[in-house]
């Protein structure tokens, strides 16, 4: 918890593409590859519900998911 509050900024700086390009790869990555093997698996879910289905479950915080299933009125997140 302390790192978020004494980060060397130039150190951050430093390594700040590196750290965003493993942020959003992963989450395009993962986004992807449950799209297409959810349309594998349903072949009749339209592509746009298995990438959604791929972008709710991507490396992201846990808020994120907690707010889809409020919103679509699932249990869990």
């Amino acid at each position: 918890m302390d790192g978020a509050w004494f980060t060397a900024l130039g150190r951050f700086r430093r390594h700040l593409p590196g750290i965003l390009s493993l942020a959003v790869g992963t989450v395009v990555f993962t986004t992807l590859v449950v799209g297409v093997v959810t349309y594998w698996l349903v072949p009749s879910l339209p592509w746009a519900a298995c990438f959604a289905l791929g972008a709710i479950v991507s490396p992201r915080t846990r808020c994120r998911r907690a707010r889809c299933s409020r919103v679509l009125n699932c249990r869990g997140g």
